[in-house]
């Protein structure tokens, strides 16, 4: 399963002893964090974030992938963040971590991401949504 971790959330869910650090940097399963374009930028300007990358990319859970915004998606978009949007349609990852409410709202609108819809994890009790399926095609 592949996610997406926003770069308002990424220092505290993969430097902190959180379930999404836990569960990439996990023993089970084939996790993968999906980076590309403007998000990539912005995760690797901190350090630490940085060093996190660097190992994932290591062990082979990191994907990179080159995001698709569309004109007509991007007309529909709340939020400032039509890359983190891209990414999703790009890579086919449909599990978001942030607690940007605009960005939230996009992730979730059906006429933005369908087939299948978006998750977001903004919290602990989203713990459920970080499960090894076939999202992104990645088994």
């Amino acid at each position: 399963m592949c996610v997406i971790v926003d770069n308002n959330v990424a220092a505290t869910l993969l430097l902190g002893a959180t379930p999404v650090r836990q569960w990439l940097f996990g023993q089970t399963g084939k996790p993968r964090l999906v980076l590309g374009g403007k998000l990539d930028t912005e995760l690797r300007r901190n350090l630490e974030v940085l060093r996190q990358l660097v190992e994932l990319e290591r062990a082979g859970r990191l994907r990179v992938v080159q995001p698709a915004i569309h004109p007509k998606i991007a007309g529909l978009c709340r939020s400032n963040d039509t890359h983190v949007i891209g990414l999703a349609l790009a890579s086919g990852a449909r599990t978001l971590c942030t607690d940007d409410r605009d960005l939230i709202q996009d992730f979730r609108n059906p006429k933005i991401i369908k087939a299948p819809r978006g998750n977001v994890y903004s919290k602990l009790a989203h713990r459920r949504l970080l499960r090894h399926t076939g999202s992104c095609g990645m088994g």
